[in-house]
């Protein structure tokens, strides 16, 4: 199912999260909210990380995690400094966000599993 976005509610909605991009290889993937501590997924290498220019908020709807379809529950997310400015939440002169999380990496023979198990996981608020 493909994912689309409600925006009366704030939510994406579908199952699938797949994007039109070509997977890398090596796969790593950035845990910043709940994949910190339960990520549930087999990683090689993990490490702790920082993506710079970027904030973590309580600022997506939910309808599976902390919510249900007719009261979305608000979870983390992500935001570019660039949303950040366009929301009026931070100056363009401000020194630049970070947030800090874990890096891990997936073996090759592992990504389709592993990437399917977090399109469901984290189904209405991801995208790869």
């Amino acid at each position: 199912m493909v994912a689309t976005w409600n925006a009366a509610r704030g939510v994406w909605e579908g199952d699938r999260a797949r994007a039109d991009i070509a997977i890398p290889s090596p796969l790593w993937i950035f845990g910043y909210g709940s994949l910190c501590w339960r990520s549930d997924f087999p990683s090689v290498e993990q490490f702790v990380g920082r993506a710079k220019g970027w904030s973590r908020f309580f600022a997506q709807r939910s309808m599976d995690h902390r919510g249900t379809p007719e009261d979305p529950g608000l979870v983390v997310t992500l935001l570019s400094d660039f949303q950040l400015e366009q929301l009026g939440l931070r100056q363009k002169d401000a020194e630049p966000s970070s947030c800090c999380g874990l890096c891990y990496r997936v073996a090759d023979e592992k990504v389709a599993s592993v990437l399917e198990a977090l399109d469901f996981r984290e189904k209405g608020g991801y995208s790869q």
